[in-house]
């Protein structure tokens, strides 16, 4: 995902591929499964300066909000 995020060719379904890795975290949160959601926000947090204004508009909107937490913490 790295590749694409960082690709021109793929920027236009940016909001399409933030959704479906917000599909993956959540699962990953579901599931109790700690290191795999941290080593995603890693991913985020790693590669969000790299990308222009636009796609990171896209990824706030996109991939941001309505998250759904356990009543545990992971």
């Amino acid at each position: 995902m790295e590749e694409e995020l960082l690709d021109e060719d793929f920027r236009a379904s940016i909001t399409f591929q933030m959704g479906s890795f917000k599909r993956f975290m959540q699962e990953a949160i579901a599931k109790n499964e700690g290191d795999k959601f941290d080593a995603m926000v890693n991913f985020i947090t790693k590669n969000l300066p790299l990308v222009d204004k636009r796609v990171q508009n896209a990824i706030y909107l996109s991939f941001l909000g309505n998250w759904i937490f356990p009543k545990t913490p992971i």
